[in-house]
């Protein structure tokens, strides 16, 4: 097939250059002198010779049509004689419906709405969005949603930049995500497991070059999916971050408890809501003395508290029970109970340590 193949790379050539240049090409006229040895031996060849004296002999004028009708004879001959393939057992590919990287084998009916949706492209987005998450999560996975999904956090709707947010979060940590169905009822749907590294490749292209809205969010999402080896990457971004951004870079490195020494440094350096994402961020790890520094930042920092509040462990609901009570004392003593009080009472769902289930029964003898 050889011959075929140089024939076809010179006419492509000449569909370039221009047929007025064919009576130069010399190396056109040599293939064409192999064909004509193979067109004595072989119809198919025969055909393509006789085509190839056509164009030569033709006007200028028509040349242009028999040229284009002989690539097309050897790009047909070409593909139903060449074999393509590799020695081997054939092993089917297997598919991997739930990798971001990978082409979903999704319908353009199901892609079109969703893209427009995440690109401020259509009416009712909220609405298709919830709806891929209800009916084609898998579709998420898709690298062009997914790109898209990244590009929409930018987007001037909060409320549906929070949902890809949350959608992306998901992604990385196959999570299940709380979609409000009507006014006051939510349910749970789960989401597809997607590759961190690559989701996290996403985030980071052109990270520099976001606006500071979308750097928080993205950095949102990275917080919840990174692993220890993005700390570096946290700390060189957080040299020059400010404000939100920063909040969430503060907060990301409360993922690994190594970074717990770098936190304690910075909880003395901080200030204001870099402060609090401090706090938040300590308020995730389990270190020696825990319940002694949380009871003393708890003194000085009361509306911490709420970073405790999906927090079961029997060390905190100790600490929370304990420090709670004074509080419900003095509210006993003063006649009414204080905002930040209430704010205490709700972070005691879900503990049922020793000294919990005793401030219940003390309420129930001294508030009933």
């Amino acid at each position: 097939m050889n011959p075929l193949m140089e024939l076809k790379e010179r006419l492509v050539y000449s569909t370039v250059a221009g047929t007025q240049l064919l009576d130069e090409d010399f190396r056109l006229k040599k293939t064409a002198e192999k064909i004509a040895v193979l067109a004595q031996k072989n119809a198919v060849f025969q055909k393509i010779s006789i085509a190839l004296q056509q164009l030569f002999a033709a006007q200028p004028s028509e040349r242009g049509v028999l040229l284009l009708n002989l690539l097309g004879l050897v790009d047909a001959v070409l593909y139903t004689q060449t074999e393509y393939g590799a020695q081997g057992e054939f092993v089917p590919q297997q598919p991997q419906n739930n990798t971001v990287g990978v082409v979903q084998q999704m319908r353009h009916s199901e892609m079109l709405p969703l893209m427009q949706a995440l690109s401020a492209g259509s009416t009712n987005r909220m609405e298709t969005l919830n709806m891929a998450v209800m009916q084609t999560p898998d579709v998420f996975c898709d690298y062009r949603i997914l790109h898209t999904m990244v590009k929409a956090l930018k987007d001037n709707y909060t409320p549906l930049a929070m949902l890809v947010c949350d959608i992306l979060c998901g992604l990385g940590n196959r999570q299940q995500i709380w979609l409000e169905l009507e006014a006051g009822l939510f349910k749970d749907y789960p989401l597809p497991q997607a590759n961190k590294n690559l989701l996290m490749e996403f985030l980071k292209h052109r990270f520099d070059k976001a606006s500071e809205r979308e750097k928080a969010l993205r950095v949102a999402v990275m917080a919840e999916i990174a692993d220890e080896s993005e700390t570096e990457w946290f700390l060189e971004h957080l040299k020059d971050a400010k404000k939100e951004v920063r909040c969430q870079l503060l907060f990301a490195l409360g993922y690994h408890a190594n970074n717990l020494d770098l936190l304690m440094q910075l909880f003395k350096k901080e200030k204001g809501r870099a402060k609090e994402a401090v706090l938040k961020a300590i308020a995730k790890l389990d270190f020696p003395n825990k319940a002694d520094f949380w009871r003393e930042t708890l003194k000085q920092y009361p509306q911490a508290v709420v970073y405790f509040g999906h927090n079961s462990s029997e060390e905190m609901s100790d600490l929370i029970a304990e420090m709670l009570k004074e509080k419900l004392e003095q509210g006993l003593r003063q006649g009414w109970l204080e905002g930040e009080t209430i704010q205490w009472l709700e972070c005691t769902a879900n503990k049922t340590s020793e000294k919990m289930l005793q401030l219940y029964l003390w309420i129930l003898d001294n508030y009933s």
